[in-house]
């Protein structure tokens, strides 16, 4: 499972407007469903936060919360970006064979990607 907090949705309201947050989402949504597969499950949880569930290995997880910050690099690369770009995620697989409440997984999820935030947070300063 992916849990997917955007940064400073917050900010983005109160200084750039709704509107802006709103696209942030609708941006945010759409480059999940670019990389990750049709058959796993998305969805938005919170005001600013997703969540994918499906069947993969943690070297799997790793690799599509690679490939999103890279792709996060390159929008903020972008001329006339209006707000960054960011977004915090964190991941968690459950053990083979074992059986985990889907609330279980949901909060070890939310617990890793709050981790990655904080990470975030301390090396910005």
């Amino acid at each position: 499972m992916l849990f997917v907090d955007l940064d400073n949705l917050k900010l983005i309201n109160d200084t750039q407007g709704h509107a802006a947050g709103s696209a942030f989402l609708c941006e945010v949504a759409e480059l999940l469903q670019r990389y990750v597969r049709k058959s796993d499950v998305l969805g938005r949880v919170g005001g600013d936060e997703f969540v994918v569930a499906g069947q993969s290995t943690e070297e799997a997880m790793r690799y599509v919360t690679q490939r999103l910050e890279e792709a996060a690099k390159e929008r903020n690369a972008q001329p006339g970006r209006a707000y960054p770009f960011s977004f915090s995620v964190g991941h968690v697989t459950t053990k083979e064979g074992e059986a985990e409440l889907l609330q279980d997984l949901l909060e070890r999820a939310d617990h890793a990607m709050y981790i990655t935030k904080r990470h975030k947070k301390a090396a910005s300063r």
